[in-house]
């Protein structure tokens, strides 16, 4: 395995699967909870990535001294490009 040059470049997600019989069951509430409590190290991952921390921040200069493109320029560029005209398109 090879290691990511860097960590905004890769794709994480997460999600539950739920049928119609699922969401409209008494169990719903409980189970949808559980769920994401399930999700909740990834999310507060995520979290703290984007946030960031000086050490962080530190080594995204060095990246971009390097020529890699942070997360938030991509962020950046995916807002400017998916406005309300775009979306609705």
């Amino acid at each position: 395995m090879t290691a990511s040059p860097a960590l905004s470049q890769l794709e994480t997600g997460t999600s539950i699967a739920l049928n119609g019989e699922e969401i409209c069951g008494q169990k719903f509430l409980r189970d949808f909870a559980a769920a994401c409590r399930k999700m909740s190290p990834l999310v507060e991952f995520t979290t703290r990535a984007i946030i960031g921390t000086e050490r962080s921040k530190g080594f995204a200069a060095l990246m971009r001294q390097e020529g890699f493109q942070r997360f938030e320029e991509a962020l950046e560029e995916f807002r400017d490009r998916s406005d309300d005209k775009f979306l609705r398109a």
